[in-house]
């Protein structure tokens, strides 16, 4: 299947089968849409896929990853950084690590730049929400 392919069954399943579907109408398609191209890299993708999903603000009731799978760490955000709260046995992360920037952007700007993927969340609920940013 092609990104663009991709993209339109998962926008099917939202519009016709989730469970939110006749409630949350969720953010112009077309938005969403414009920004896909078969060629765009796999990371970008995914980004956009995310975002499309977060417009809804139901966390949890989809989710859409990475073929390279799960982030081996979680984090839950005070203030201006984010704490390694668990990890995998081959994470190169320690619990109480401390994250201070993402992207070359500290975790504030790096928060109200994607704030539509954290979901509306109060900093300490954040946790889940930034390992799909």
């Amino acid at each position: 299947m092609t990104k663009t392919e991709i993209f339109d069954d998962i926008v099917s399943v939202v519009k016709h089968d989730a469970a939110f579907c006749k409630d949350i109408p969720g953010a112009d398609v077309e938005i969403y849409r414009s920004k896909i191209n078969d060629d765009m890299p796999e990371d970008e993708f995914v980004f956009n896929v995310q975002s499309y999903l977060a417009s809804f603000g139901v966390q949890g009731h989809l989710a859409f990853r990475s073929k390279r799978g799960f982030i081996s760490f979680q984090v839950k955000r005070w203030q201006d950084a984010l704490y390694v709260v668990a990890t995998a046995k081959n994470s190169p992360l320690c619990l109480g690590d401390k994250i201070t920037h993402v992207d070359g952007l500290t975790v504030r700007e790096y928060g109200e730049r994607h704030t539509d993927m954290l979901y509306g969340e109060c900093e300490a609920r954040q946790g889940d929400a930034w390992l799909t940013l």
